[in-house]
This record gives C-alpha cells, sequence and structure tokens, in this order.
C-alpha cells in the first residue's frame, strides 16, 4: 500500500480527508456550489476522499464516474498495480 498499516496513518489519513472535505478546494467546492441536493452533498465526500489520496501519490484512472441518484466510483491501483475502487452510495438509503 501507499502507506504503512499503522493507527497513526489511518488517522492522518481520516484528518487529510476531513481538512478537504471542511476547506473544500477545488473541483469539491465546485462541485458544492453547483450540484444540488442530496447528490451534491454526497459526490463532494468522495472528491474529498479521491484529493485526500491524491495528495498521498495514490494514481487514479481517469475521472470520477456518477451514476446520479445511484452510485459515485473512482478506481485508483495500489503499488502493486492491483486496482481498487472508492464507491458513495447516491441513493440515499444506505
Amino acid at each position: 500500500w501507499a502507506v504503512p498499516p499503522l493507527w497513526q496513518w489511518t488517522l492522518m489519513g481520516f484528518i487529510v480527508f476531513r481538512i478537504f472535505d471542511i476547506a473544500k478546494p477545488w473541483p469539491i467546492s465546485w462541485i458544492d456550489r453547483h450540484v444540488r441536493g442530496g447528490l451534491g452533498i454526497m459526490i463532494d465526500d468522495i472528491a474529498a476522499g479521491r484529493a485526500a489520496l491524491e495528495a498521498a501519490g495514490v494514481k487514479f484512472d481517469g475521472a470520477t464516474e456518477v451514476v446520479e441518484g445511484m452510485v459515485a466510483t473512482a478506481t485508483f491501483y495500489d503499488p502493486d498495480g492491483n486496482a481498487m475502487m472508492l464507491a458513495q452510495d447516491l441513493t440515499g438509503t444506505g
């Protein structure tokens, strides 16, 4: 993985995610202002998570894909080349 599996790194990842989620740098701020309703509230969370991972040097396979009202996904790779995916439920039921 990109970081050692220690609790301190997990805590740091959470803190970095919250910084991106609260500060809302671009494109998170654009999403927050232009995407209305529940989708706008939730999609900025996956954008903040992606920004935190990219800040740690994680490479993504293209843009975040959104199926409105269903799911948002972003594919990235671990150091061994295995594909991983961030997925966020946008249905409002989960």
